[in-house]
């Protein structure tokens, strides 16, 4: 076997090649998901064609179209940088020259201080990649940094929630496995947040059909309380012990590609002798809401413990000294208050949102789908009460708010008639349109009461969402968001 030239090992074609390869595969799944979204809206049936399903419809399309090209334009943004500093680190490390024409300057210096011109200066992108590996690099930061953590976990606990949300909801709606794995490996490989928009956008357009067959991947087949619960523990249980196990770099390789596949198809690899077949769409989604509580709790256990440890970790001492490093002497000690400590703290773990860009890609990637969700649980209507079920108080029974609705209404609009019966009917033509205006004025009221009432119940869902986000973690607020929909 020949030998492997120098020149091509330190060649810059095998790293912009992956670069490359990196945006193709995500453009390829953006416009394949896209293209989905397309035909759904061009086949939605005439039951959504009515003007207020339009306008729900039009507003829910643009908010989640604008926060997923947010998160997009962001996540390209930070895959750039991060892929500039640590080339710009490795440089700095082995003493090579960097190329200043975009970030430094029109021109260079040597060991020596000598200028060189910047066109004699040569990018190293080969040898960068041989000794580096961009992945690797992001997560060992993620590992040895408390405040790191704090933002990560939060990431890949709400994933591991909504990865088997889109599993259940998809298999309702009847789509197919690949468009379903689209959604996940687009989440792993952009971001949560642009994922979770479109996939929002996606349910808004497809509706919710009854299965045409009895095969054990149709949506009325779902696993039993057993093996949802296994499936729910166990990959909390590693996503809490991962920066405490050896091979935890490749535990997180693994949760971030492999784990959010396999929750997403659960209905198919579980074999069918551990299904139970329902009667009904609805009965089969009800019986994943176990599994949405139990990562829930898990999540909320691991944001506190790691909250604690991300403040411990970043909390100054009670009194600090200074000192004049001009005059030589020192200054007089300065106490902190508890309030100006925590201060302190968050502001640190906070800081993460503009420091290294691995990390600061996860922290806003947590932000926007934590605004994300709240937007959802709004636009979906999803009540409160259901959130808090699934997530922080599992003991409250609910209500079937659809019928008080119903009920409610077919009260009010019953009210007028029977006023209208102990009267003697009138010969006059001007009693008649009176009436009737009365009639029309009424239903004008029941509906701006429904209105009223669907308007208050969604900034409800969405306040207590961020409330959640805010106690809890993104994971809390996933869960209970994905659990409550159904």
């Amino acid at each position: 076997m020949a030998p492997v030239e120098p020149s091509f090992l330190n060649s810059n074609a095998g790293p912009l090649a992956q670069l490359y390869t990196q945006i193709a595969v995500a453009g390829t799944l953006l416009a394949f998901i896209c293209g989905n979204i397309s035909n759904a809206h061009l086949n939605v049936p005439p039951a959504q064609h009515t003007r207020s399903q339009h306008t729900l419809h039009r507003r829910g399309i643009i908010i989640f179209a604008t926060l997923a090209l947010l998160g997009l334009v962001l996540s390209a943004y930070f895959a750039v940088a991060r892929r500039v500093l640590s080339y710009r680190q490795w440089a700095e490390q082995g003493g090579e020259n960097v190329p200043g024409t975009l970030w430094t300057g029109w021109y260079t210096k040597t060991a020596d201080g000598k200028l060189i011109p910047n066109e004699e200066v040569v990018w190293q992108l080969g040898r960068w990649m041989q000794d580096t590996n961009i992945w690797v690099e992001g997560d060992s930061l993620a590992l040895t940094s408390a405040k790191a953590w704090w933002w990560t976990q939060q990431q890949f606990a709400a994933s591991l929630a909504w990865s088997a949300y889109v599993g259940i909801e998809a298999r309702r709606r009847h789509m197919p496995t690949f468009t379903i794995m689209s959604f996940i490996v687009l989440s792993s490989l952009v971001g949560l947040n642009v994922a979770q928009n479109l996939f929002y956008i996606a349910l808004l357009l497809t509706p919710d059909t009854a299965p045409s067959d009895k095969s054990t991947s149709d949506p009325l087949w779902a696993p039993i309380g057993g093996v949802q619960a296994v499936y729910s523990v166990l990959p909390s249980l590693l996503l809490a012990f991962t920066p405490h196990l050896p091979s935890a770099l490749t535990l997180l390789t693994f949760q971030r590609w492999i784990l959010p596949l396999l929750r997403a198809n659960i209905s198919i690899i579980v074999p069918k002798a551990l299904k139970h077949r329902f009667n009904s769409t609805g009965a089969a989604r009800r019986s994943y809401t176990p599994l949405f509580s139990i990562l829930a709790v898990f999540a909320l256990v691991m944001h506190i413990q790691q909250t604690f440890l991300a403040f411990g970790e970043n909390t100054p001492r009670h009194r600090r000294s200074h000192f004049r490093f001009i005059w030589g002497h020192q200054e007089a000690d300065q106490s902190y208050g508890s309030l100006e400590r925590a201060g302190l703290a968050a502001g640190k773990v906070l800081d993460v949102l503009h420091t290294h860009p691995a990390i600061s890609a996860a922290a806003w990637d947590v932000l926007l789908s934590a605004f994300s969700f709240c937007i959802y649980a709004a636009v979906r209507g999803i009540d409160p009460s259901g959130m808090l079920k699934y997530s922080l108080a599992p003991w409250l029974k609910l209500h079937d708010h659809a019928e008080e609705h119903e009920t409610s209404s077919a009260t009010k609009m019953d009210e007028p008639s029977k006023s209208k019966r102990g009267r003697k009917p009138s010969s006059s033509a001007s009693n008649a349109l009176t009436s009737s205006a009365k009639a029309v004025a009424d239903a004008k009221v029941v509906h701006n009461v429904v209105e009223s009432e669907d308007a208050a119940t969604a900034g409800e869902a969405a306040a207590l969402g961020w409330g959640l986000f805010v106690l809890g973690g993104l994971g809390v607020l996933s869960a209970a968001v994905c659990g409550a929909d159904g």
